[in-house]
């Protein structure tokens, strides 16, 4: 997974990701710009991968991020709130901004990674 770390015109930490990943990017954004809440997640990620959990949800505003043993799953909420009969068909090619799925090990990598960042736009603004 290819991601890049940024700042918007706000300097508020951004990520993009890959293509396959744009969900996990905008749930990235959107929702995990707190250090707490990313610590809380990492410690969730640990307790799965010592088998502590088997696994986690955590629900955002706009998605859901499933943990397991093997797997990180972010799908937008409004995915759930349409069956398959009501999304547009021309919607089927933003499905990568909808959903995205990756393994457990660099869901975590890409989690650490997110919160060096947070911390870094933190300290830099309070300067």
């Amino acid at each position: 997974m290819d991601y890049d770390f940024f700042k918007d015109e706000y300097d508020a930490p951004c990520v993009q990701c890959s293509m396959e990943y744009e969900a996990m990017g905008i749930f990235l954004t959107e929702e995990l710009a707190s250090v707490d809440l990313i610590e809380a997640l990492l410690a969730d990620v640990e307790s799965i991968e010592s088998k502590k959990l088997h696994d986690k949800t955590h629900q955002g505003k706009e998605f859901l991020l499933k943990l397991n043993r093997d797997d990180a799953i972010v799908r937008s909420n409004i995915l759930d709130s349409m069956s398959d009969d009501e999304i547009p068909e021309e919607l089927n090619y933003y499905d990568s901004q909808s959903e995205s799925m990756c393994g457990l090990d660099d869901f975590k990598a890409l989690l650490e990674e997110w919160l060096d960042h947070v911390k870094s736009a933190s300290r830099r603004t309070r300067s």
